[in-house]
């Protein structure tokens, strides 16, 4: 086998400098992304769980509307006079019914309208 380190034509190649400054730049380049990935998305995290927390929210009270009538009836013929709370009952609760209703739904619609921006683009 030939070696051609001892030829005296031949010359060393020079190591080149951005070749040396690649790795360090790399390095630093890979830690600002993995900080970036970790930590910027906390930023918006309290948001996200406002909308999460406001949406079932929303949910509870338009699944527990319907119950509002009879938990009321039953509230008013306990606790009130004996006709005219059992009627008033009725009444609070078709009220709270229809308040929990209309309620949750704006609840729903108002945690969600943000994140509606994003419909179009699926």
């Amino acid at each position: 086998m030939l070696n051609f380190r001892h030829c005296e034509g031949a010359k060393r190649p020079k190591q080149s400098k951005t070749r040396l400054l690649r790795r360090p730049f790399g390095l630093l380049a890979m830690t600002a992304i993995l900080i970036l990935t970790l930590f910027l998305p906390l930023a918006s995290a309290a948001s996200l769980y406002q909308d999460t927390n406001r949406f079932t929210y929303g949910f509870k009270r338009l699944v527990t509307a319907p119950f509002q009538i009879p938990i009321r009836t039953l509230q008013g013929t306990l606790y009130g006079p004996l006709i005219s709370g059992t009627v008033g009952g009725v009444f609070q609760g078709a009220f709270y019914t229809v308040g929990d209703l209309v309620g949750g739904v704006f609840d729903m619609g108002a945690a969600a309208a943000p994140y509606a921006k994003y419909a179009l683009l699926v």
